[in-house]
């Protein structure tokens, strides 16, 4: 447990097998989560530098402010984001599972994403990529104020939610396949293909 003001730092990674933050954690260096990661209420993880590596079967607990850095998702293991909040302000790496936690994913930094995931809604603030063309699910809300570029991979709405905010979105195939997504954005949307699914767009 960190219960003060930390400031993770040295020439080796620690790992946790649990993480539980009361006060306010800010890395220099990176660091992996083999258990659950809980931010207490008041408290704050900084994005700080380095990469959080999650090695279990983590669930992520947050009722403060959590800003992670890069984050990487090991082979073979799990990270279920919390119900709330999240940020990443580097890359979003994952060779294992992803579970959405039903909460939102905060991009507020220069992020690449590398592997096909499903989120319940996503917030943009920096810049998104996927140098892999990595196709996205979103079950809720994407609002984007930044760029949000996924080359030739699709972007999918499984559920029902707006696409919406001032930045540039750029896809392959908008592929509607839950109820719908309604478009009230004033940046430009940039479809490299076409409008599918049985759901509305509007």
């Amino acid at each position: 447990t960190i219960t003060g003001t930390c400031s993770l730092s040295g020439s080796t990674a620690p790992a946790f097998n649990g993480l539980t933050v009361t006060g306010t954690l800010t890395p220099a260096v990176g660091y992996r989560v083999n258990g659950n990661y809980i931010v207490e209420n008041s408290a704050t993880v900084n994005a700080g530098s380095g990469t959080v590596t999650f090695g279990g079967t983590t669930a992520i607990t947050n009722n403060g402010t959590m800003n992670l850095n890069a984050v990487t998702i090991s082979t073979g293991f799990s990270m279920t984001a919390p119900s709330t909040t999240m940020g990443i302000a580097g890359n979003f790496t994952s060779t294992g599972t992803f579970i959405n936690g039903g909460g939102t994913i905060l991009f507020n930094g220069t992020s690449n994403l590398t592997a096909a995931e499903v989120y319940n809604n996503i917030t943009v603030t920096g810049t998104v990529t996927s140098t892999g063309n990595f196709s996205q699910t979103v079950a809720g809300d994407l609002i984007n104020n930044g760029t949000f570029d996924i080359g030739t991979g699709n972007l999918t709405w499984s559920g029902s939610g707006t696409l919406s905010g001032s930045g540039n979105t750029t896809i392959f195939d908008l592929n509607v396949t839950g109820t719908s997504c309604t478009y009230t954005a004033t940046g430009i949307l940039t479809l490299r293909d076409d409008i599918l699914g049985a759901g509305s767009f509007n």
